[in-house]
């Protein structure tokens, strides 16, 4: 099940499900191809905490959207602007910012991701 969740959130980018342009982190007009998602993730590759956080979100059957700041590295500064936050992972459920790892974790043994999902 979940490498089917994961092959279809694989093919929907890789079809274009997401419109795509540069985002300056000067210009909010811009648009990123995260932008429709409606859970986004700001990660970098072998973090740990972000693993655990993909790894829950497809456990739950969630798409998500995620911006690797290693192949973007223009977008961390966007990242500190929106969040207040450094560190990765830092993950958006529609226009609420849930947090990091921790955060996530706590809000889902609280049953707070599933109401976030529905809006």
């Amino acid at each position: 099940m979940r490498k089917m969740i994961l092959v279809g959130a694989i093919l929907a980018v890789a079809i274009g499900a997401y419109s795509y342009h540069e985002m300056s982190p000067h210009d909010s007009s811009a648009t990123h191809k995260c932008d429709a998602s409606h859970v986004r993730m700001f990660t970098k590759p072998f973090c740990f905490f972000c693993r655990r956080a993909k790894d829950l979100l497809v456990q739950k059957g969630v798409a998500f959207c995620e911006i690797n700041l290693t192949d973007e590295p223009h977008m961390k500064d966007h990242m500190v602007n929106r969040t207040g936050r450094k560190t990765v992972p830092q993950i958006y459920i529609g226009d609420t910012h849930v947090g990091g790892w921790d955060d996530l974790s706590a809000l889902e043994a609280q049953g707070g991701i599933d109401p976030l999902l529905e809006k």
